[in-house]
């Protein structure tokens, strides 16, 4: 089942108003910022599996998922964006986000290991096992728009589910997807795992003890509404369960050494 319904909302109102006024000038050649809310969801049936979970019928296994897409942000072609959120949330690219999101539904009820039927009539009651996935705009300053993307996931009879959280970041100046090897040099990248590792330390009293050793996996890193960097490493990267998502924050002077000039650039740290 797909549904949609396109914004502005009163949200998404109020951003652009905002950003389109502040950001844009009025030669700008497009001030239009628009997203559509995409929603789905898919129930399946665990076959011949009522005996093993001592239950009165079969399990079964829900997913559902919920993206907020940008349809217009200020003119720019926005395929790759489009392209990566649904990589990032459903593991592949499809001509149409409903086909990857069903396919991804299959995907993760197959990964339980039982044999499964579609069937949406069965009771709340029955479920032992879920995907939920969920895209939405974290912030969105006049300069970058940051995308995240959680994908929660629990099998049936395990001791508790986990959530993946990954970020896009997008230059709303220049209409492209920013990765960390566009803001720093190679090798700044090769010397960043160092200098998380004891910022790290330093915030140990309040996230806990932490073993770093490598950059966040797919290089996940968000920029914050006052534009600090800050690498995000998912549960059981580099920690215990117990202490959820590491987040390790740097203000961008901190590692402007590091920086590309397109880096430099982007947080006005060349003059």
């Amino acid at each position: 089942m797909l549904l949609r319904h396109t914004l502005p909302t009163a949200a998404a109102l109020m951003i652009a108003l905002s950003f389109a006024a502040c950001s844009h000038g009025d030669d700008a050649p497009d001030n239009n910022l628009s997203f559509t809310t995409v929603k789905g969801q898919a129930m399946y049936r665990l076959d011949n599996t009522a005996g093993l979970f001592k239950a009165e019928h079969d399990i079964a296994y829900q997913d559902s998922a919920t993206l907020i897409l940008p349809v217009d942000l200020y003119g720019h072609n926005l395929d790759a964006l489009k392209d990566t959120i649904m990589k990032v949330a459903f593991d592949t690219i499809a001509p149409d986000v409903n086909v990857a999101m069903q396919a991804y539904f299959r995907n993760a009820v197959a990964e339980t290991g039982y044999q499964y039927t579609p069937d949406d009539s069965v009771q709340r009651s029955d479920w032992d096992g879920m995907t939920i996935v969920t895209g939405d705009v974290l912030n969105m300053t006049s300069r970058v728009l940051t995308y995240r993307i959680s994908n929660y996931s629990y099998s049936p009879g395990a001791a508790h589910g986990i959530t993946i959280t990954n970020y896009i970041t997008f230059n709303l100046a220049n209409g492209r997807i920013m990765g960390l090897n566009d803001i720093f040099t190679a090798d700044g990248l090769t010397k960043l795992p160092a200098l998380i590792q004891n910022r790290a330390k330093e915030l140990a009293p309040v996230i806990g003890p932490t073993d770093i050793r490598s950059l966040p996996a797919q290089g996940n890193f968000y920029i914050t509404l006052d534009e600090s960097i800050v690498f995000i490493y998912q549960p059981y990267e580099v920690a215990s369960y117990a202490q959820g998502a590491i987040a390790i924050p740097f203000y961008p002077y901190q590692l402007s050494e590091l920086m590309t000039t397109e880096g430099l650039d982007f947080f006005e740290l060349n003059s």
